[in-house]
């Protein structure tokens, strides 16, 4: 569960980043 935790904040900071 953390694992995929990890992932979405990982995926949400690259969307972030592509703005």
């Amino acid at each position: 569960m953390q694992s995929l935790l990890k992932t979405v904040k990982n995926e949400i900071k690259n969307i972030i980043n592509r703005i």
